[in-house]
């Protein structure tokens, strides 16, 4: 019980905590010189290639040694991305898809290792990264974390319902959002 609890604290302040607050920084600070001549397509490429390899970086500092049981193995690396998605579904709903409604704040408290780069990209009314950015590296860690956990041989993958029950869910966050922003007014 206590090597799980130290796996989860693990990843949990490495892979969701410090490594996505480094990179932050890292990304933020050629936004304070005022580097905003980028146009949308080169920026989401460069936030893709910065927090993906924070990401696969932040994977290979977390631990081998995985719990005994295949659920807490995934358990603390989907559920950010699942907080990610839900908060934004319900941030969506309350402001019927106005993405710069200060109920976003809520996005930002559930992704706080992201704050400086969540807030250079608010102050220049670049909303939707607000929401990318975290989804950018939780996904990718979750990408990177499957496959270093399917390469070391541990265990027979996870079993197929909780596979087709994390994707579903996925699935209706994405439809609710979706839905929602396109069809605001």
């Amino acid at each position: 019980m206590k090597s799980n609890i130290r796996y989860c604290t693990n990843i949990l302040i490495v892979g969701f905590g410090a490594a996505p607050l480094a990179t932050s920084l890292l990304v933020a600070m050629p936004f304070f010189t005022g580097m905003w001549e980028m146009n949308y397509i080169v920026l989401s490429l460069t936030f893709v290639a910065y927090f993906s390899a924070a990401a696969l970086v932040a994977v290979r500092l977390t631990s081998n040694r995985y719990p005994d049981c295949i659920e807490m193995t995934y358990a603390p690396v989907c559920m950010p991305l699942m907080l990610t998605l839900a908060v934004c579904a319900l941030c969506m709903v309350v402001s019927k898809g106005h993405i710069g409604h200060n109920v976003f704040v809520a996005l930002w408290v559930s992704g706080a290792a992201f704050f400086p780069v969540n807030f250079i990209m608010a102050q220049n009314q670049f909303y939707a990264y607000v929401f990318f950015v975290p989804l950018i590296y939780q996904t990718a860690f979750l990408l990177f974390f499957a496959r270093k956990e399917r390469r070391s041989g541990y265990r027979p993958a996870l079993p197929g319902r909780y596979k087709t029950g994390f994707f579903l869910l996925v699935l209706v966050f994405i439809v609710i959002i979706g839905r929602v922003l396109f069809s605001a007014p």
